[in-house]
């Protein structure tokens, strides 16, 4: 049976073909399974560097942009998502980024921390999550979803990014 499955990417319809089609010409309804496709997405996102090319006892991630540490964009974007967990990983700093991100934060954002106390680069802070992540709900239940992790410096990373990203992966 073919199926429309709007994915992420702005409403955009996707047609799978039937692989068990009877006939050549045989028409069949089309279900609407787009409620059945949903994944859990979780988000990771990375505060826990150093930043020494900044030169700044500020954690890089809280410098501000326009006003606004540069942190709440990266989280900014991912509220426009059906994120279902965001898991911070804090390092230097880790108090102030907290504090911060939890008093300014997009509400809807289901976010939790973690420490990665010993910083040995991007690969451990992203095992460091994924150990929160399995904490929380299992082995079994995480297999069943999708992990997108993002640098939390980057602010001006958007949703459609984010999404297009995310599609490309699940296609």
């Amino acid at each position: 049976v073919a199926r429309e499955n709007a994915g992420l990417c702005g409403g955009h319809l996707h047609r799978v073909s039937p692989c068990n089609s009877k006939s050549p010409g045989e028409v069949r309804q089309e279900v609407d399974n787009r409620a059945m496709d949903h994944r859990p997405l979780s988000a990771i996102v990375l505060v826990a560097g150093e930043g020494t090319r900044m030169r700044s006892s500020t954690p890089k991630p809280l410098h501000r942009l326009c006003g606004r540490p540069m942190v709440l964009y990266v989280l900014d974007a991912l509220a426009e998502m059906n994120v279902d967990r965001v898991m911070v990983v804090v390092g230097r700093g880790a108090t102030e980024l907290t504090k911060t991100i939890q008093a300014d934060a997009a509400r809807e954002l289901a976010i939790e921390f973690v420490e990665q106390a010993e910083r040995h680069g991007t690969g451990d802070a992203v095992a460091v999550a994924l150990t929160g992540l399995f904490g929380s709900y299992g082995p079994a239940d995480f297999d069943e979803g999708d992990v997108i992790v993002v640098p939390g410096d980057i602010p001006l990373l958007r949703r459609a990014t984010l999404l297009a990203l995310l599609d490309a992966h699940r296609s």
